[in-house]
């Protein structure tokens, strides 16, 4: 059937995918990519681009909504970006956050930097470590580059891109795969979660809520029609403003609501050796909450209570396996391992729970059209989903293997970090969490697992 340039046109209007709307959604990206690094590392200001509904994605679209689209409403209505457009430029910002300082390229680039600039004759690296260290996994340690990395490019040189191109390559594409693997995770799951679970995805309300009416004739979205809106947004707008300047000039003085710094936060004491409970106010928080369900709340306090009377006991009794790791329970390794082992086992009977739909999507990989399974409205079809997801998968373990790591612990590390992707995802899916992380890290696990 031929399909006429004007039906393409509105098929892809209805999508979101048109020219414009990919040309703003690439903006914002780079926009993101730019601001976020400059305002942690030169600024040393406000994480923009952090935890699962970064500023930085978010703020920008809001102008995007609330200012861009009204004004080319009253240039001309056609010119005006409607939903499926919106939704494409937020995404984009969205996954394009993700891929700056935290997310990505600020562990990236310094740990890959790291053997050679730190290595010491008092922490023996040299000796013990730099053999082992493919030539193609790093960047050479030979002549200033890693110098100038850390300490800065001096003035009339250029940057020294030879030493960081291999091994920023094969890094990205380990990195590109990951993703690819986490996308056929996402399309072989999406039914199961989506219509036969039906969970909640309270954060994808925020910009649902953002572009609703978009292709009206109202310039103004309707949630801004709203006084009540313009109240919640203001008041914390105003704190966080006025504690900016506090932050920049310390004689203004400062709006105490919570944070990071030890003068901020209140700390409400159990008893004696019982860990405090941290008492902060923040405003985002505060609004995804709105859009939780009421037991995951209740199971967020709960829980993170038990968990202190839990800690608690055990410092009174003495009872300790170690430390905590580093981005693992913040307590004792205790908590960390009996944390992990709940998680593990949430997202095994998770996938048990599935297993009907998973043999389905099976089936339709191995059978394709002679299946009567339905995957049409899928990113990928089931058989590509299935066929990407075990060629990724081999693709990771044999790039990890020829960085140097033993099969026996490919076998154990990359399970793990998938279940910990997978548990995260499902977590922030049905709880609406801006900020989560995992119990535990895959290589503190692997490293308890045999020993380092």
């Amino acid at each position: 059937m031929t399909v006429s340039p004007e039906d393409d046109i509105a098929r892809r209007r209805a999508s979101g995918l048109t020219a414009r709307a990919l040309g703003l959604g690439m903006f914002l990206v780079v926009l993101v990519n730019l601001a976020a690094p400059f305002s942690l590392y030169v600024v040393r200001s406000s994480l923009l681009a952090s935890d699962y509904m970064p500023i930085g994605a978010l703020f920008p679209f809001f102008l995007v909504v609330v200012l861009l689209n009204p004004l080319l409403k009253t240039i001309s209505p056609g010119w005006a970006l409607h939903p499926g457009e919106l939704v494409i430029v937020f995404m984009m910002g969205l996954v394009g956050a993700s891929l700056a300082t935290y997310g990505l390229t600020g562990y990236l680039v310094a740990v890959i930097a790291s053997p050679y600039f730190f290595a010491t004759p008092e922490n023996q690296w040299s000796q013990y470590l730099h053999d082992h260290i493919p030539d193609w996994v790093v960047p050479s340690g030979q002549g200033q580059a890693m110098q100038w990395f850390f300490d800065g490019l001096p003035s009339g040189e250029s940057i020294p891109w030879s030493v960081w191109v291999v091994p920023l390559f094969w890094w990205l594409s380990l990195m590109a795969v990951v993703v690819f693997v986490a996308f056929c995770i996402i399309v072989i799951l999406r039914k199961q979660w989506v219509e036969h679970e039906k969970l909640l995805f309270p954060l994808v309300e925020l910009p649902l809520i953002m572009v609703e009416d978009a292709e009206k004739p109202q310039r103004q979205p309707r949630f801004t029609r709203d006084r009540l809106f313009w109240t919640g947004f203001l008041i914390p707008l105003f704190v966080i403003l006025w504690n900016s300047l506090h932050y920049f000039s310390p004689f203004v003085p400062q709006i105490p609501i919570g944070g990071t710094g030890v003068d901020q936060i209140s700390n409400i004491q159990i008893a004696r050796d019982f860990p405090s409970i941290l008492v902060a106010i923040y405003p985002p928080i505060i609004g995804f909450s709105y859009l939780m369900n009421l037991e995951i709340l209740f199971s967020f306090w709960f829980f993170h209570l038990l968990a202190l009377i839990q800690v608690g006991i055990y410092a009174r009794t003495g009872f300790s396996l170690g430390p905590s790791e580093s981005y693992s329970s913040e307590y004792d390794a205790s908590m960390g391992w009996q944390s992990m082992g709940a998680f593990v086992a949430m997202v095994l009977w998770g996938l048990w729970m599935a297993r009907p739909h998973l043999r389905a999507v099976w089936r339709k990989a191995w059978r394709g059209n002679a299946d009567p399974l339905d995957d049409s409205e899928e990113l990928l079809s089931y058989r590509r989903a299935v066929l990407g997801l075990v060629l990724g998968m081999v693709y990771i373990a044999a790039w990890l293997h020829a960085a140097g790591m033993a099969w026996k612990v490919v076998a154990v590390f990359l399970p793990t970090a998938f279940i910990i992707y997978l548990g995260t995802s499902r977590i922030v899916a049905e709880a609406g969490l801006a900020f989560a992380r995992g119990p535990m890290l895959a290589q503190t696990f692997t490293a308890f697992v045999f020993g380092s």
